[in-house]
């Protein structure tokens, strides 16, 4: 191409690095960003290919090297580039050279310390946002996101909600993602009345609820039998404005057929339809469970049908609600007939079948699918 005067394209030229790098052939790489340099026009994205390829090889000098040239080319550095060199040497345990690539910038500090707490290390990730305080550094809402959510995994509610009263003294205002990270840990933990507490005062604080913060608080207070509360958390959220998105959907059509009200949970899943928020996998399989448990087998195979007309495709999960629905029902040998042939076209894994046998054992279904598998 460019003996023939045509000038390298960037997009093609950084696929082809990470394709190199795919092949382990880091070589090829580097002289495709070599023939990039020279004839055509690099960006950060190339660069970025480039490094993350020699990160993933272990290659960290290599990948400086590469971080050089990009300065030195007059480009900077973005957060995708900081993000894959941190998260690399913070995985490899050599902090003190993620400190040394960090620049003086709360961004790419936030990068280390969200980097520390995926790895579990939230000790030194608070010593990091230590680091902050000191270089007069002022951290935001995107420093302290990942250290309440790494305590709220860990199940120290205290620390987290320590961190956001910090937070706050600190003169840094908690985003929604915050709130919502709090509300759902209490929920999780079945304290539904301190998340509601904390979940009415969201608007005074300057920082109103949103989608997810209705979404948890509904699912939590339906769980809890608060029923007519939970139902009234989806009518406020609408009256605000606030769009139902695709887990608001999921999560009433489950309520709804774990309390045997599974009619109304399709008549939701026909609305959903009419929505930007199509039904997915998961909403047609909390139907069919809904469906198979009310021994309503007729309609969860018209609603397979369906799944299948409308081009969402059916998983193992979806087979296997069927095939217990059938069974339960009374149906065993019917059930395992309709087990085996899915084995057969791989629709269902041989562990799942086994499983499936053992349910509704029948022998001879099982040792003709292993006689042909042995034939195989």
């Amino acid at each position: 191409m460019v003996g023939k005067g045509c000038k390298p394209d960037v997009v093609m030229c950084t696929k082809l690095i990470k394709r190199f790098f795919q092949a382990r052939n880091s070589e090829k790489a580097v002289r495709i960003m070599e023939i990039l340099e020279k004839y055509g026009e690099p960006d950060v994205f190339a660069y970025n290919a480039l490094i993350s390829g020699f990160c993933k090889a272990n290659k960290i000098e290599l990948a400086n090297k590469v971080l050089d040239r990009l300065r030195n080319r007059g480009f900077s550095p973005d957060v995708v580039t900081y993000n894959i060199m941190i998260g690399s040497l913070c995985s490899r345990g050599k902090l003190e050279a993620a400190f040394k690539v960090v620049s003086p910038n709360v961004v790419t500090y936030s990068i280390l310390i969200s980097s520390l707490c995926r790895d579990g290390k939230i000790e030194e990730a608070v010593n990091v946002l230590k680091v902050v305080k000191e270089k007069g550094l002022t951290p935001d809402a995107y420093s302290y996101d990942p250290l309440i959510s790494a305590y709220c995994k860990e199940g120290r509610l205290d620390l987290a909600i320590e961190f956001l009263n910090y937070m706050i003294s600190d003169g840094c205002m908690p985003d929604i993602v915050n709130y919502n990270t709090i509300l759902a840990t209490f929920c999780r933990n079945g304290n539904a009345d301190q998340a509601l507490q904390i979940f009415e005062k969201l608007s005074d604080v300057g920082c109103p609820p949103n989608v997810s913060s209705y979404n948890t608080m509904f699912s939590a207070l339906w769980n809890s039998g608060d029923k007519v509360r939970a139902l009234g958390m989806i009518l406020e959220m609408l009256s605000k404005g606030i769009e139902p998105d695709e887990i608001t959907y999921n999560s009433l059509i489950s309520c709804l057929c774990r309390d045997g009200l599974v009619g109304e949970a399709v008549g939701l899943l026909v609305d959903m339809e009419r929505t930007k928020f199509k039904p997915t996998v998961i909403s047609y399989n909390i139907i069919l469970l809904g469906l198979c448990k009310t021994r309503r087998i007729d309609e969860a195979i018209e609603v397979l049908a369906a799944m299948v007309e409308k081009r969402c495709k059916p998983n193992e999960t979806t087979y296997v609600l069927l095939i217990e629905g059938i069974g339960f029902a009374g149906w065993r040998a019917e059930a395992m007939e309709l087990a085996y042939s899915l084995a057969n076209m791989r629709a269902i894994s041989e562990n799942t079948f086994k499983r499936l046998n053992k349910t509704f054992p029948l022998l001879y279904v099982y040792k003709e699918l292993t006689h042909s598998d042995t034939k195989n």
